[in-house]
């Protein structure tokens, strides 16, 4: 029975990380791609998804070894999966045939991470923790013993519903809030 080729397909991959305890950060990415006439499909799926695991760790900020797909290692999976008669019947090698596209395939996704990082814009800042939060304003109210003050820091970060609690306050204001309790000064 023939192999049917392979013309287009989808790539998902998704991946959640422990950043703190009871917190986690979580991202997906699918990326899609056509295999052009001539090109070795197993070699552009290896790439697409080498470049989606890429993508996740580097959202995430995992630090993580970057995945990369191994030529070789694709070219003896195709090979393994061909029949025998036809693997002897093969005339050309079909990694020599592919070896210009396989370099594209490498620019082109070069290319498309340069141009994803545009589209990110900025890195993103720390995530700042609940854990963060609690030790920061632990260590304020030890030392200036001032908790109406380290109160109303709470309520301008956003927070409003009595008792106000730290885990409450947004991560875009989180930042803001240790700046404001780094002010505060000790009770008289």
């Amino acid at each position: 029975m023939p192999i049917s080729p392979i013309t287009n397909g989808t790539i998902k991959y998704g991946r959640t990380v422990k950043t703190g305890d009871f917190e986690s950060k979580c991202a997906d990415v699918e990326l899609s791609f056509n295999v052009a006439e001539g090109e070795d499909p197993d070699a552009v799926i290896a790439n697409v998804e080498s470049m989606t695991r890429n993508h996740i760790h580097s959202m995430l900020g995992v630090a993580e070894d970057r995945v990369v797909a191994d030529p070789a290692a694709v070219k003896a999976k195709r090979a393994a999966r061909m029949p025998r008669a036809a693997a002897s019947e093969s005339v050309e090698d079909p990694a020599s045939v592919n070896e210009p596209a396989a370099a594209q395939n490498a620019q082109a996704a070069k290319a498309n991470e340069d141009d994803l990082d545009d589209l990110y814009g900025e890195a993103p800042a720390k995530e700042i923790t609940d854990k963060d939060l609690n030790d920061a304003t632990q260590k304020v109210q030890a030392a200036t013993k001032n908790m109406s003050a380290i109160r109303k820091a709470i309520n301008d970060a956003g927070v409003k519903s009595p008792p106000g609690r730290l885990i409450g306050i947004a991560q875009d204001k989180r930042a803001a809030y240790l700046a404001a309790i780094a002010t505060i000064k000790p009770l008289a």
